[in-house]
């Protein structure tokens, strides 16, 4: 007698991301990290290898300049769901067709940590807010400074001089705190210190009593 457990025709899984791009575990904040500027969903059939089996159908779907990983999350998962019924829809009616992926084109998300979610004064504008956007709201991008964790909850790209990374440039109650970093500035729109609540970039500076001109005390891992 057969195993009730075992499925009778194989599983099928929803992967947020058009594979074989971004298979693992992290696919929406890979997507962003690199700067796609589309994503989608996937489905597929389970093998023993992960996200290696044959796909079956995807949608497509533009990653938005300033989009978060939890609002993108959000639509994938609608999208997901519109994806799935069509699949079985057509399992259903006998137009099953799976695609092998082509292995050439692969690459791999790994579960994140919490260190991936630290930003760096070395990275450009463009890859600070990046990472940003990836890591919000979960596990949520931070400076670490000499006394304690910053969570960076908003944050835009600006062009800047060329002074010493983590020096402050400018307040500005709607924009927030700019900052040099590598290459440019970024404004630090939304923040939340360590144990605090939220708030403007603009009102955590006046709070640390931050100047332009004087250092964020950013400590930069080695």
């Amino acid at each position: 007698m057969p195993h009730r457990s075992v499925p009778r025709i194989g599983a099928l899984n929803v992967h947020f991301s058009l594979l074989p791009r971004h298979r693992g575990a992290s696919p929406v904040q890979a997507a962003i990290l690199a700067g796609d500027s589309s994503t989608g969903v996937t489905t597929m059939w389970m093998t023993e290898k992960l996200d290696e089996g044959p796909t079956f159908a995807s949608l497509r779907t533009p990653i938005e300049p300033e989009e978060d990983a939890g609002s993108l999350e959000s639509r994938l998962m609608e999208l997901g769901a519109t994806c799935l019924v069509a699949t079985v829809e057509r399992i259903e009616r006998g137009e099953m067709v799976r695609d092998i992926q082509d292995f050439a084109r692969a690459t791999y998300a790994p579960k994140l940590t919490r260190e991936d979610a630290r930003v760096t004064l070395r990275d450009d504008p463009a890859a600070f807010t990046r990472r940003v956007r990836a890591f919000n709201p979960r596990p949520g991008a931070f400076l670490m400074l000499h006394d304690g964790p910053l969570q960076i909850l908003e944050s835009a790209a600006e062009e800047g001089s060329t002074t010493e990374p983590g020096t402050v440039l400018e307040l500005d109650r709607a924009r927030g705190l700019r900052i040099q970093v590598g290459q440019g500035s970024v404004w630090l729109r939304r923040v939340r210190p360590g144990g605090r609540k939220e708030m403007s970039g603009f009102d955590y500076a006046n709070g640390a009593r931050l100047k332009p001109g004087q250092s964020l005390g950013v400590e930069e891992a080695k």
